[in-house]
């Protein structure tokens, strides 16, 4: 078995959430044609080194068309963008600086 055809078998899903399923293939998809047979690595340390540069690329500077050509980054910045919305459910907990205190009083 080649190195390429080991890393397609480390693709899983989640028991239950068949979404997941295209979500992973159509992701290793990009990365096996964008990134891995392009570059043919030869080892684990290249191919480990490749993974961690390739997702940086895929999700602060390769747009992405059911973003609306928007970073995966930028939509998670903003928590808005192709039909996505991230609730911030620790708005009210943060603070700019240690010690400062919340809106409910708690020290931080």
């Amino acid at each position: 078995m080649c190195l390429s055809e080991k890393v397609w078998t480390l693709a899983w899903t989640v028991e239950d959430e068949p979404w997941t399923t295209s979500f992973f293939e159509r992701l290793w998809r990009s990365f096996k044609y964008e990134d891995l047979y392009l570059k043919g690595y030869s080892n684990m340390a290249e191919l480990t080194l490749g993974l961690k540069e390739y997702f940086a690329f895929y999700n602060n500077e390769r747009p992405h068309q059911s973003l609306g050509y928007q970073t995966t980054a930028a939509v998670y910045r903003t928590g808005h963008g192709g039909g996505a919305s991230i609730p911030d459910h620790f708005k009210d907990r943060r603070c700019d600086s240690p010690g400062e205190r919340s809106e409910k009083g708690e020290s931080h």
